[in-house]
């Protein structure tokens, strides 16, 4: 990887229905060396090209962030289990005050009850704690490259 391909993946970070024509005028290069860098970078799984829905106006604006203790030697298994539910965006395997941290968004706090009620019942599942999204200044697809 070098800057043209960093350039490349931070203007489709900002915008990722570029046209490869856009992306070379905006670096300076041909179109026809996006193609090849972009065809290269998904072949090599550097780079995917995803939609990113707008969770607000899908009227998932409540957000959290879960924190959960688990039995360590089932830790895996209830990460799978927590990944398992739709509201779930990411799940993570941490070290540190939590095991597990997973991400949910849904449609109030009702839903959040219902969701930890839900997740509480996994076996392996110990404690819950959660923390309540109130702004999220940067999101892994806003990252420079």
């Amino acid at each position: 990887m070098d800057r043209t391909d960093r350039q490349i993946i931070g203007l489709l970070q900002e915008e990722g229905t570029s046209t490869n024509a856009a992306l070379a005028r905006l670096i300076g290069v041909s179109e026809e060396t996006v193609r090849r860098r972009l065809k290269r970078l998904t072949q090599n799984n550097i780079l995917r090209i995803v939609a990113i829905p707008n969770d607000e106006m899908m009227g998932l604006g409540t957000k959290a962030l879960l924190g959960f203790k688990s039995d360590p030697a089932l830790i895996d298994s209830a990460a799978a289990i927590i990944a398992e539910n739709s509201a779930v965006q990411w799940v993570s395997v941490t070290t540190g005050r939590y095991d597990i941290v997973a991400q949910v968004a849904v449609t109030d706090v009702g839903t959040l009850y219902e969701i930890q009620q839900h997740l509480g019942k996994i076996v392996a599942v110990e404690s819950i704690e959660i923390m309540m999204v109130l702004d999220a200044p940067k999101l892994p697809h806003m990252a420079a490259a």
